[in-house]
């Protein structure tokens, strides 16, 4: 969302956290807060291609404009998430 304000980022598991093996950089992303809960709640994801889909739920709000973005990945490709 290239939100600047740090308190309103979060650390988000693209898949649950299940203990100390699912807890790495590769199955991270941040996010904003808001952003977040809707990522929990199924209603936008992240594609294979890196680029944020939202549900057509969220097709009428202002979270349209999320859609088809790339996520801004980290410089080292052995620290992007997995998303596959």
């Amino acid at each position: 969302s290239r939100c600047d304000c740090p308190d309103a980022l979060e650390a988000a598991h693209i898949r649950p956290y299940r203990g100390a093996h699912t807890n790495h950089i590769k199955n991270g992303v941040l996010l904003r807060s808001d952003i977040h809960i809707l990522f929990d709640l199924g209603k936008i994801r992240i594609d294979s291609n890196y680029k944020v889909r939202i549900s057509d739920q969220l097709q009428s709000t202002v979270y349209k404009e999320f859609h088809a973005r790339r996520l801004d990945l980290p410089k080292e490709p052995k620290d992007w998430p997995d998303c596959s």
